[in-house]
């Protein structure tokens, strides 16, 4: 039986209210009334509220925004210096010549599209799929050892039937042997499942933690409880590591004597024992002690170009050592460039290409020819793969992006969903037509997508979430989002690069044609998005912007 939660400030005066919301500043609840007052209260109307039937699901590790050096002062800095989190007093006292401290607000800023964020769920993810590999290894070796002991007993039984009643006794004698190996082992065997199973669930709870956090906890608090969450998957990976380095992969073997009649034994029965062939190798940590401090590209300054006279370039990506990929529609080949921006190679490929996408953390490309089959690059080698036709009703496929578990193909009203060896594992329908470009933004679970004349937003099961227009422009073209989630539309009849929001609402044009912009066609950021390529498909280069 749940028990009534009232309203602390009516509380203090004597009052019995039931509590409503709860404000995360101050870190206590408010009635219907009360809430009223604080929303205007010029001291405490930017406070978060939330449900208070939310607080129960919200996680342990989500505290109050006051300072535990000095009580009742609000937490409002973060020192870069020493990656530490202050309020005033701190800030006075311990942090005065420091020369990077920034308010939390600012620290706070797109928190969830952080790195260290998108750190902690990545090394979850890992994590739990690893968990699931053991559990896979430990129940395996649990069914083998049973399963080998089981055939091992039926064939001394064999040889027992064979042999005179006194080696009976020593039958019975080797079964009781039997027996107790696979029941110690098994007992052994299933405390370590145990052990994982219990691993397992503190992982899907940090987990279920973090959904909650980014999708009903404000800022600030989202980012004490995930520094902290950081902590804590730490933990649990060392503990994992420990653990995994004591467990051993066990079976039985038996070996039949060849002079039965003259030994009490008619065969042995050992136990192999080795190092577990499962492992866990943690996720690296993108930022493993300090937060950074990012804000979205206010400028963009022309650095260089390349000269690609003769060439069409369609479509263009980054590797993850930032060589840079270029598809000339014009040709069969697919033009490799280093990050000096220094041409090393080109890959033959079997049609003339348009669009690519490299696969991250694969080492391997994939590329588009406007037919109905793709083919892949192995970027280390830099020679061209295999090629695959994808069963399609579009007689085109243009558009392709690819997260590190899956490629999608943009054809005419579809979404072709690959795994990262081709195979179409599904079909997603979407009101727009051929799809000419395409990214998808994993933390969202959106796709963007541009046919020419319109810019889609869609979700995963074809949905609508926004559109853009603007007025005059028919010819929308490449398509991209940087790492605060802001999307980036190439306006070829214009000459303009339009931003927008993540919500879908305009920024503003971030590149025009006095900035260089001739016919713009296809454009990416490198990985580190401090420098944004655009090819100008009328003169024949690839403009390198600074991104700042």
């Amino acid at each position: 039986m749940s028990v009534e939660s009232f309203c602390e400030p009516c509380t203090s005066d004597n009052k019995q209210s039931s509590a409503k919301y709860w404000c995360v500043e101050c870190d206590e609840a408010l009635c219907y009334q009360c809430t009223k007052h604080h929303k205007l209260s010029k001291a405490t109307k930017t406070h978060h509220l939330m449900d208070f039937t939310q607080k129960s699901s919200c996680p342990s590790d989500i505290t109050s925004l006051k300072c535990v050096q000095h009580p009742g002062k609000q937490l409002e800095y973060f020192c870069t210096d020493h990656d530490a989190i202050c309020c005033r007093d701190c800030l006075a006292k311990t942090h005065k010549s420091c020369d990077k401290t920034v308010s939390l607000d600012t620290a706070a800023e797109h928190v969830k599209q952080s790195e260290v964020f998108t750190d902690c769920k990545e090394r979850l993810r890992a994590y739990l799929k690893s968990i699931d590999s053991i559990l896979k290894n430990r129940d395996k070796n649990l069914n083998d050892i049973q399963t080998t002991g089981k055939a091992i007993m039926a064939e001394i039984k064999s040889i027992q039937g064979k042999l005179i009643q006194r080696i009976n006794e020593i039958a019975k004698n080797m079964i009781r042997n039997i027996n107790t190996i696979i029941e110690d082992d098994s007992k052994h065997l299933q405390s370590e499942n145990d052990q994982v199973l219990n691993l397992r669930q503190s992982a899907e709870l940090y987990q279920k933690d973090i959904t909650f956090v980014k999708e009903n906890v404000p800022d600030k608090p989202s980012f004490i409880f995930i520094r902290k969450m950081s902590d804590n998957i730490s933990k649990i990976e060392e503990n994992l590591q420990s653990r995994l380095q004591k467990f051993e992969d066990v079976w039985i073997e038996f070996q039949e004597s060849a002079e039965v009649a003259k030994v009490e034994s008619f065969g042995n029965v050992t136990v192999k024992r080795q190092p577990s062939s499962v492992s866990f190798h943690p996720e690296k940590q993108r930022q493993a002690q300090t937060l950074s401090v990012q804000t979205t590209c206010q400028t963009f300054e022309l650095e260089t170009q390349i000269d690609v006279s003769g060439k069409s370039i369609t479509g263009m990506a980054i590797t993850d050592d930032n060589m840079l990929l270029l598809c000339d529609h014009g040709c069969y080949e697919v033009f490799v460039y280093n990050e000096m921006n220094q041409y090393i190679s080109s890959v033959k490929m079997s049609s003339q290409t348009w669009d690519i996408t490299v696969i991250p953390k694969n080492s391997t490309a994939v590329v588009t020819f406007d037919t109905k089959y793709i083919q892949f690059i192995y970027v280390k080698t830099l020679s061209p793969g295999k090629r695959i036709t994808i069963t399609t009703d579009s007689e085109r496929l243009y558009a392709i992006t690819s997260t590190s578990d899956n490629i999608m193909v943009g054809g005419t009203g579809n979404i072709y969903i690959l795994d990262i060896e081709g195979n179409t594992l599904s079909v997603i329908n979407v009101q727009i037509g051929s799809i000419l470009y395409m990214n998808y933004l994993e933390t969202r679970k959106q796709f963007y997508c541009t046919d020419g004349g319109n810019v889609c937003c869609m979700m995963q099961d074809g949905t609508e979430a926004f559109t853009f227009s603007i007025k005059n422009e028919t010819a929308y073209r490449s398509i991209t989002t940087d790492n605060h989630e802001n999307v980036y539309i190439i306006e070829r009849n214009t000459g303009n690069i339009q931003r927008l929001h993540p919500d879908g609402t305009v920024d503003r044009d971030i590149l025009t044609k006095n900035c260089g912009i001739k016919d713009p066609l296809a454009l990416c950021f490198n990985k580190t998005f401090d420098k944004l390529y655009i090819s100008n498909y009328g003169s024949k280069e690839i403009l390198i912007f600074n991104c700042k």
